[in-house]
């Protein structure tokens, strides 16, 4: 009469946060859209004030562009702004300062980012 010694746990298992999905996705965009109405020194001034999950989402969909399929004439202007892309992608580049190129006036990087970045994430929507 061996009795069974396994004690049975009790505690609750730890739910498991759900990452990506269609839902952030969407969110994003409608983020970009807002961002592309706007003038650009607001579009500066909202880079400067956006949020980190904003800026890691904005600089992961930035590196997605490089396989994306674009017009030749953003692409040209991408390979233009090339030496500061990488640095947007790099990951030993600190969220702060890749906030701060973001919302740079001078370059001109959002203007050509947030078209392509929209042109991009509604292709990959409607596959």
């Amino acid at each position: 009469m061996a009795r069974n010694t396994k004690r049975i746990s009790r505690r609750k298992k730890k739910s498991v946060k759900r990452r990506g999905g269609k839902r952030g996705n969407n969110a994003f965009k409608n983020a970009l859209q807002k961002l592309s109405s706007l003038h650009p020194s607001q579009r500066t001034q909202a880079m400067k004030m956006a949020n980190t999950k904003f800026v890691r989402q904005f600089c992961q969909k930035v590196k997605s562009l490089r396989t994306a399929r674009i017009s030749p004439a953003v692409q040209t202007k991408l390979r233009r702004k090339s030496k500061v892309l990488r640095k947007l992608i790099a990951k030993k580049t600190s969220l702060r300062k890749k906030q701060d190129m973001l919302s740079q006036r001078g370059g001109g990087l959002l203007a050509i980012l947030v078209p392509a970045l929209i042109s991009a994430i509604t292709a990959s929507l409607r596959k």
